[in-house]
């Protein structure tokens, strides 16, 4: 039987702005480099072309948060959940 690669992820918790639910999207990478993804919102996935798997991987939390923010800025209906230790998506303002 072949050994299973070692696998690493990064969490954050995703907001749905229509349902108020919440749920979690995960970066999974195993120790030969592959990156997938758990949970991702598909509209939020589009947006990922602009980060390499490193980028994404090293810097989970701060990629999640500028993508749903550019995402929810553009009308879109998801933004990272008010969790304990994680900064608070907040939307531009417009004056």
């Amino acid at each position: 039987m072949e050994e299973q690669p070692f696998i690493n992820n990064k969490i954050v918790m995703i907001k749905n702005l229509t349902t108020e639910e919440t749920f979690e999207v995960a970066a999974v990478k195993n120790n030969r480099g592959k990156l997938t993804y758990q949970n991702m919102p598909p509209e939020i996935e589009t947006f990922m072309f602009n980060y390499s798997n490193n980028e994404i991987f090293d810097n989970f939390l701060e990629v999640m948060e500028c993508l749903t923010t550019m995402h929810a800025a553009m009308g879109g209906g998801v933004a990272l959940a008010d969790t304990p230790g994680e900064a608070k998506v907040e939307l531009p303002t417009t004056d």
